[in-house]
């Protein structure tokens, strides 16, 4: 007996994707509206299985159950799955009713947590298959561009984070001047940038090596490094991040590690880059990490982006080295942000804490 996976596209596509991966069948019919034409047609693009297109009206009921008897009566005898987790309420309701007629004919969802549910025999199913990150965000329409998983991070590159950031505590605003938002060392292979009191960075793309020296009233402190990628680790807090990524990388529920991601993706509004990206399996975890929030603004911009490139269903991290404000604070959980810094006061393990805090935040299901 042929199996026919018929689903319900509008809204999350991760769901969806999810699904198809899940409950295996010979036939996908994906039921689209005219708003959600484009995002089914990717995908059918996606998939590797005889894919079918099939308009629906968005709210209009009565034409809506009538396509939706005429669908199901073509699938026959066939065994049919009807994956609920898109579309609008009104096909919900005309597939739900239909398919208590139908033999063969079940009903499925997949909530953010990447469980799912037979709605019409009440089993509850976790979701075994596994997809790598971008996949994942190339289902949710967002795939990345430049990009290094953690795995290729060196032992030179943490030793490099760690020694900038002694670097730095010998003279902070001189390194902030020079490494934070240092626009030629976007666009030159090499170069060279000096404060007005001496101090200097000397960077080389081709050798990837960093040469800085510092000067404070007590004398002047150097540092050469090379490693991999001792650019993106000197520059723009990748210090930090780094760091940071690596504490995250031990959590026994990060299966893959991203870090310094950038999306081809250009818009006024919405940043195009993510610090750290933590893949769960099929669930993602975006990390912005900056030594301290000056501006609560930069939560806004971070959700923004977050909610885009993710998802509904994607958690969000905010890491800070010194100690968050209460109204950064109270922004990140209005946000629905997990806040977390590492020089908070009385953590003496913040591994052990931050692993506790991202365990108890998990499972709760986004609301908006």
């Amino acid at each position: 007996m042929s199996k026919i996976h018929i689903a319900l596209v509008g809204g999350q596509p991760m769901p969806i994707h999810v699904g198809i991966e899940e409950f295996k069948a010979d036939k996908l019919i994906l039921v689209h509206s005219k708003e959600s034409k484009e995002l089914a047609e990717g995908i059918q693009q996606s998939v590797d299985l005889p894919c079918e297109l099939q308009p629906f009206e968005s709210v209009d009921y009565p034409k809506i159950y009538q396509a939706a008897e005429k669908l199901l009566g073509k699938c026959g005898q066939s065994e049919t799955i009807i994956n609920i987790s898109g579309g609008t309420k009104p096909w919900t309701v005309a597939f739900v009713l239909l398919a208590q007629q139908c033999p063969n004919t079940s009903i499925i969802y997949v909530d953010q947590n990447n469980v799912g549910y037979n709605l019409t025999t009440s089993e509850k199913k976790s979701i075994s298959s596994k997809l790598d990150t971008q996949t994942i965000l190339r289902y949710n329409n967002y795939p990345l561009g430049s990009y290094a998983n953690f795995k290729d991070i060196t032992e030179a590159d943490l030793k490099a984070a760690k020694d900038v950031e002694k670097l730095r505590q010998s003279n902070t605003s001189a390194f902030n001047e020079l490494t934070i938002a240092n626009k030629e060392v976007e666009y030159k292979t090499t170069g060279r940038k000096e404060t007005a009191r001496g101090s200097y960075v000397e960077w080389d793309k081709k050798t990837n090596t960093a040469y800085m020296v510092l000067k404070n009233k007590w004398g002047v402190n150097k540092l050469r490094c090379s490693s991999p990628h001792v650019i993106p680790i000197v520059f723009n807090s990748g210090w930090f991040e780094v760091q940071v990524a690596e504490m995250l990388s031990q959590w026994e529920k990060a299966q893959e590690v991203i870090v310094n991601a950038t999306f081809d993706y250009s818009d006024k509004d919405t940043k195009n880059e993510i610090d750290v990206i933590v893949n769960m399996g099929n669930k993602l975890l975006f990390v912005e990490c900056k030594t301290q929030i000056k501006y609560l603004t930069d939560l806004d911009k971070f959700t923004t982006a977050a909610k885009k490139y993710g998802g509904m269903g994607v958690k969000m991290l905010f890491v800070t080295k010194e100690r968050m404000t209460n109204k950064a604070e109270e922004k990140c959980r209005e946000n629905r942000i997990i806040p977390f810094s590492i020089q908070s006061g009385g953590l003496i393990d913040p591994e052990k804490a931050l692993f506790a805090l991202l365990d108890n935040e998990m499972s709760n299901i986004n609301t908006k």
